[in-house]
């Protein structure tokens, strides 16, 4: 699912530069953290709802989402770069 030259590191830096865009970075670490048990769910239901993520996230987006969502490592280095965004913005917890 991930493009060859691309490390995991660089898909969780998009992705975060992209919730941060949307200012969603309180929104998602609420959800990450709700929802933590339930990710694998949550990857097979990404993948069930495809046509329906796609149009409202864009391709690429949804393309890092789901790897990001794949390993558990990634969605922890993802809530601790959402995280330290926080810390150096003063945006509320």
């Amino acid at each position: 699912m991930k493009p060859p030259d691309t490390t995991p590191h660089e898909i969780v830096d998009r992705v975060v530069a992209e919730l941060t865009r949307r200012k969603l970075v309180t929104p998602s670490l609420l959800l990450i953290e709700l929802h933590r048990p339930l990710v694998g769910v949550m990857h097979a239901f990404g993948a069930v709802s495809l046509p329906f993520l796609v149009p409202l996230l864009g391709w690429q987006l949804y393309q890092d989402i789901q790897h990001v969502l794949s390993e558990p490592e990634f969605l922890d280095q993802l809530v601790c770069s959402l995280q330290q965004f926080q810390e150096a913005t003063g945006e509320p917890n």
